[in-house]
C-alpha cells in the first residue's frame, strides 16, 4: 500500500482538527500538522537544491517569483535610466546647470507685503547664514513681478517668509 500524498495527509488533519472540541487539543494537533508540512516544505527545497548541486550549470534558472513587480505589465510611460533621448534632452535643457550644481546658487530673501519687526530680524539673521542671498524688501510688488525682476537679475532661488499672526 503506498503512502498518501501530502495534501491528502493535511487535509486529513484539518477534518479531525475542525471536529474536535477541545481547545487545548485542537491547538496542539495544529501546531502537529504546521510541523509535518514545515518538515515536508524542507524536505522538498533540500531535495531540489541537492538536484542543483549534481547537474551543476545544466541545472534549470531558478522560477522568478510572483510579485507585483514582476507581474506588472511593460509601462510605455516609463523612463529608463539610460535612455539616449533622455540624456540628449538633458544636454539642451536650460535648467541643466542648476541641477547639476555648475552655478553658484544666488536666493533673493524677501516677506510678504506687510511684514512685522520680528520678521526683519529673522531675515537679517537668513541672510547672515545663508550663503549668496539678499534681501529684497517687497514693497507693493505682486509676486509675479518680484518673480520677473529676480530672474532679470541672475537669481536662482527665492524665499518669502510671512508669519502667521495666531497667537499660540
Amino acid at each position: 500500500m503506498s503512502q498518501p500524498s501530502v495534501s491528502t495527509a493535511l487535509s486529513y488533519h484539518k477534518l479531525r482538527i475542525q471536529n474536535t472540541k477541545c481547545k487545548v487539543v485542537k491547538r496542539q494537533m495544529f501546531n502537529k500538522m504546521k510541523h509535518e508540512k514545515s518538515k515536508e516544505k524542507r524536505k522538498r527545497h533540500k531535495a531540489l537544491q541537492e538536484m542543483r548541486e549534481a547537474q551543476g550549470e545544466d541545472a534549470a534558472p531558478k522560477a522568478v517569483p510572483h510579485t507585483t513587480e514582476s507581474l506588472r505589465p511593460d509601462d510605455v510611460t516609463y523612463v529608463h535610466e539610460n535612455d539616449d533621448e533622455v540624456l540628449a534632452d538633458t544636454e539642451i535643457d536650460e535648467f541643466s546647470e542648476y541641477f547639476n550644481c555648475e552655478t553658484p546658487p544666488k536666493i533673493l530673501i524677501t516677506t510678504n507685503k506687510k511684514s512685522s519687526l520680528e520678521t526683519r530680524k529673522l531675515l537679517d539673521e537668513l541672510v547672515n547664514v545663508i550663503p549668496g542671498s539678499e534681501y529684497v524688501k517687497r514693497g507693493k510688488v505682486d509676486m509675479k513681478d518680484l518673480v520677473k525682476q529676480s530672474t532679470e537679475k541672475g537669481f536662482t532661488d527665492i524665499i518669502v517668509i510671512k508669519r502667521r499672526h495666531e497667537k499660540t
